[in-house]
């Protein structure tokens, strides 16, 4: 019985989303919804980067950003944008219509989210350093992966491979991971990949422990079957099921690889920190978290600062830490 509320909570979410994209593209071709008001626009490829005319200067500089960021993701996964598509920046306050519209696409704890068959895409401003976020261009490089995924294909990916990807497209493994995975391993069980479906809508726990887990496995797997292995994934799903399309890009059964994996993470985070005695380790695991933290606030206030000289408005202060978007969203 839970299985079927699952799946069929998921139709309706589905239902709703097409709903939505639907409204919101009508809401935007209406008459009038040109004059909503001026943006600040910048083009780099297929990228639009948009946002209110006060926040030229991050639109500028994710610009800049970009112009390394698209060549590597490309190359990354093999794929290009079919397509222009729409990145939006949502600052904090007040918006327009058509901001609201763009806005209500996705839950309040969303910092970043995209919809691929719409070909838009945005991130709020003030939420850039929830988990499993770094900063402002670590949420860009997220939600244009996911992107170059959808075209990828022209389907729907498993959730898990979606996320891990788009996050370790996004930035490197860093102790908050280490930390959110060695905790959740040692109060509850790791979920199945195809579990994690469900850890994504559960709970801001759950998110986060299924963002680091298909994280992790993306990790793991690049470094077991070699680089480019994202690439030869996608590539071969073009054509065939998501299971046949990673036997044959690493010569393994998913079930297989899956299983060699949890071998691996439940050794480095569950049995060894026990083992090395929980104590000792956890505290020094705490203190690095810490340093961690810490020095990525200092990275992100430097960002703002340096900004801030060049004569750019400043982005608002992060003001939460809510968990990424529903699956429907990224």
């Amino acid at each position: 019985m839970t299985a079927t509320r699952s799946v069929l909570a998921r139709i309706a979410a589905g239902a709703l989303r097409v709903a939505a994209i639907g409204s919101l593209v009508t809401f935007l071709a209406a008459p009038g919804m040109a004059a909503a008001g001026p943006r600040a626009t910048a083009q780099v490829g297929n990228l639009i980067l948009e946002a209110p005319p006060r926040y030229r200067g991050e639109v500028e500089r994710l610009a800049d950003f970009s112009v390394r960021l698209l060549p590597r993701l490309e190359a990354n996964l093999g794929q290009r944008a079919r397509h222009p598509f729409r990145i939006v920046l949502i600052p904090e306050g007040p918006l327009d219509a058509e901001l609201r519209a763009i806005d209500a696409l996705a839950p309040r704890s969303a910092a970043g989210f995209l919809v691929g068959s719409a070909r838009l895409g945005a991130i709020r401003l003030g939420q850039v350093r929830g988990y499993p976020w770094d900063d402002l261009p670590s949420v860009l490089a997220h939600e244009v992966a996911h992107q170059l995924l959808h075209d990828a294909t022209g389907r729907e990916l498993p959730r898990w491979f979606a996320e891990g990807v788009a996050t370790f497209e996004g930035r490197k493994w860093g102790m908050r991971d280490f930390t959110v995975q060695s905790t959740a391993l040692l109060s509850a069980r790791l979920p199945r990949l195809g579990q994690l479906e469900d850890e994504f809508e559960r709970s801001p726990t759950g998110s986060q422990r299924a963002y680091a887990a298909s994280f992790d496995f993306v990790r793991w797997s690049e470094r077991k079957y070699g680089p480019g292995l994202i690439a030869r994934v996608l590539d071969e799903a073009s054509a065939n099921s998501f299971e046949d399309a990673w036997t044959i890009a690493t010569g393994v059964p998913l079930a297989q690889a899956e299983s060699r994996w949890r071998r691996a993470t439940l050794w480095w985070h569950r049995w060894l920190p026990v083992v090395a005695s929980s104590g000792s380790l956890w505290l020094g695991i705490t203190l690095l978290a810490l340093v961690a933290g810490v020095s990525r606030q200092r990275r992100t206030r430097a960002l703002y600062r340096q900004w801030a000289a060049e004569d750019s408005p400043p982005v608002p202060e992060p003001g939460s830490s809510d968990p990424p978007p529903t699956h429907w969203v990224h």
